[in-house]
Order: C-alpha cells, then sequence, then structure tokens
C-alpha cells in the first residue's frame, strides 16, 4: 500500500525511465496503456471489482478520482457515527481492509496476465478478496454488534464471530492489614513540570500512623512510581515503622519487582534494588491496588508536586485538606472487613460506580 500510494509499483511508464520495457497495454481491458491509475481505479474491470463490494456496505464511489481517493472515501465513509465504535466492530474492519485486499488482488492478477497468460476474472478476484478477509477473521475474530452483522457470514467474508466475554463484577476497597501491623500505600504523580510522591502508613484498623509528601526529578511515569515506593520505604525504615504490606496502583512496576529474570531499565535499577531488598529484609509483600483504593496516596502525591521539600505528617488535622478529605472518606465502617467506600466494576466498558457500605 505505502509503495502503491506513492506511486512506487513497477508499471510500464514507471520503469520506462530505468531503461526497461514492459507491455504497455492494460492485461484487463486491452484498451488503455497500462498505469497504476487505469489499472487500479479507470479500468472498467477493475470499477467492476471496486463497484460490487461498495455496493455490499453502501459506500459511495462517485465522487472518486483516483486511487487515493477510492481509499479514502472506504476509510472514513460514516467515520462520525463510528469513531465511537470499537475496532472489533466486523463492519468498520471490513471497511478499513477491503481497499486493501481489492488493490492487492489487482495487482497480483495483473502481473499473472502479463507475465504469464490467462484471461481476466471477475468472479475470480472478487473470491480471492472474500477469501482472504474469511481467514483474517479466522486468525483475528470479530465481533458482532448488530444482528444485522450475520449477513457477513452468507457473503462468505467471515467463517465465525467471537464469543462474547462474560460480564464481571468487581468490587475495590482498600483492605486492612493483620491485626497489629501497617501497611504501606504509595503513589506518584509525573508531569512534564513537576513530580511529587506520597505515601501514607494505617494500622490494622484503618487508623491513619503517618504520611509523607516529596517532590523529585523523573523522566517518566513509571520512573516516578518507582522512585516514590523507593523513598517512601526508605522513609519507613528510618523511623523504624516495618509493614507487612505495600500498595500501590501501578502494576508494571509490581511485575518488575516480583519478576527477578524480567530486564529493568537504567533509570529505575537503584529504587528497584533498594525496593527489593528491604521488602526481604521486612519479610513484607508488595501488590497492586487499583487507583480508587489507592486515593490517600494520590492526593499525597498531587501535593508534593507544589512542595519545595518533603513535608511529614504525624497528625490528621496536619494533612492538607484534600489529603483529609479522602482519608476521611476510608473511614472504616463498624462493621466488615475492609474500610471506606467501595468501587464496582462492572460490564465490558469498565464503568466506575461509587457505592458507601457504611450507609
Amino acid at each position: 500500500m505505502w509503495k502503491l500510494l506513492h506511486g512506487f509499483l513497477p508499471f510500464p511508464d514507471r520503469v520506462q525511465k530505468f531503461g526497461f520495457n514492459l507491455p504497455s497495454v492494460c492485461p484487463f481491458c486491452w484498451n488503455q496503456s497500462a498505469t497504476l491509475e487505469h489499472c487500479m481505479w479507470h479500468c472498467s474491470c477493475a470499477k467492476d471489482i471496486w463497484s460490487f463490494f461498495a455496493n455490499l456496505l453502501n459506500i459511495n464511489l462517485s465522487l472518486a478520482t483516483s486511487v487515493r481517493s477510492v481509499c479514502q472515501l472506504w476509510w472514513l465513509a460514516d467515520f462520525s457515527a463510528n469513531s465511537h465504535a470499537s475496532l472489533g466492530n466486523v463492519s468498520i474492519c471490513i471497511r478499513n481492509c477491503i481497499p486493501v485486499f481489492v488493490l492487492w488482488s489487482l495487482w497480483k492478477n495483473y502481473n499473472i496476465l502479463i507475465h504469464e497468460g490467462g484471461h481476466y476474472s471477475r468472479d475470480c478476484i472478487i473470491r480471492e478478496v472474500k477469501r482472504d478477509f474469511f481467514d483474517l477473521s479466522i486468525a483475528h475474530p470479530f465481533r458482532q454488534v448488530n444482528a444485522s452483522d450475520s449477513r457477513f457470514i452468507h457473503l462468505g467474508f467471515v467463517a465465525f464471530f467471537a464469543t462474547p466475554r462474560p460480564k464481571k463484577t468487581l468490587w475495590i476497597k482498600w483492605l486492612r492489614p493483620p491485626s497489629g501491623r501497617l501497611k504501606l500505600n504509595s503513589d506518584a504523580s509525573f508531569s512534564t513540570f513537576a513530580s511529587g510522591g506520597g505515601a501514607v502508613l494505617r494500622n490494622s484498623q484503618g487508623g491513619f500512623v503517618a504520611a509523607l509528601a516529596f517532590p523529585f526529578l523523573a523522566s517518566c511515569a513509571l520512573e516516578a512510581e518507582a522512585k516514590a515506593l523507593a523513598l517512601a520505604m526508605r522513609w519507613c525504615n528510618l523511623v523504624a515503622r516495618k509493614p507487612l504490606s505495600i500498595e500501590v496502583d501501578s502494576s508494571v512496576l509490581v511485575n518488575l519487582i516480583l519478576n527477578c529474570e524480567a530486564p529493568i531499565p537504567w533509570k529505575l535499577r537503584s529504587s528497584i534494588v533498594t525496593i527489593r531488598y528491604l521488602l526481604s529484609d521486612w519479610n513484607a509483600t508488595i501488590t497492586h491496588s487499583y487507583r480508587e483504593a489507592n486515593t490517600v496516596a494520590d492526593a499525597l502525591a498531587s501535593f508534593g508536586c507544589s512542595l519545595s521539600h518533603s513535608s511529614l505528617y504525624s497528625t490528621f488535622n496536619s494533612l492538607p485538606s484534600a489529603v483529609r478529605m479522602a482519608l476521611l472518606l476510608r473511614k472504616l465502617p463498624k462493621k466488615g472487613l475492609c474500610s471506606g467506600p467501595a468501587y464496582r466494576i462492572s460490564g465490558l466498558d469498565a464503568s466506575w460506580k461509587l457505592y458507601s457500605l457504611d450507609r
């Protein structure tokens, strides 16, 4: 497609500039000279192929004047209506792929007719295009969005549709540590202007113990998450408050820490080494937590971006107002094993809904 849209395919008018002479009659219609624009679009035989597929999907090709404009009409058809749709939608995938498959089949048959002989067959090219998309549907099953999509199976474009994924509901809450132990939540906030980290220690009752907000320098979000966690754990080790469990909302960072065989970027190596050493020394565990269950550390990290030096908080009243609000939402209810409001992911669109269990 890149060579075709840039006019680099070896048609006779192109290769003649390099001293090569090829048959210059279109092998499809035998009426015009063989050029890229003629053989791929202006030829009556090529237009017959384009019209067949355009009629199936209601594509108006009357405004097309070149190969490039034909492709744009297919790719931009109903763009505003389908811009929000998933790429797994079979109708959208057919609109995107048909121009590629048609042009490839025309180019392949052009070379066969020129170098091997034979006769042009409209039905043969149509079957080739359908077979290419049929094979694609087997390798990458598409979703059936509408009931009308079943027609693509009867037309021979699709072998079968992907089985719909079952809907799952997941409740997200901050879980308290075992009795007598501490839990550390860490987070980082990164932007091109500033980076900040936050850490909060809480006991087995969900009560506030201490918190830290600090600024630092980082070049990417993952480096910021690693630095924030390493600094938070060094702070815990310095004040002799060693948590049993640690939570961060970066699953990539957790995988790097737990997978000793994974290659570590050099900017993260120092932080990862520190984190692994302290985890082993404390006999602690680290897990991934959703951001909705890590709001207190997230509020501290956002506040840390505006600081010029680290700020330690040992009482609830000394916390910034945004952090106090996030902590109050996590207030432990009278009954239950978890604290604060719960968040639920429901359905395939992962829409978030807030439910308060202590009301």
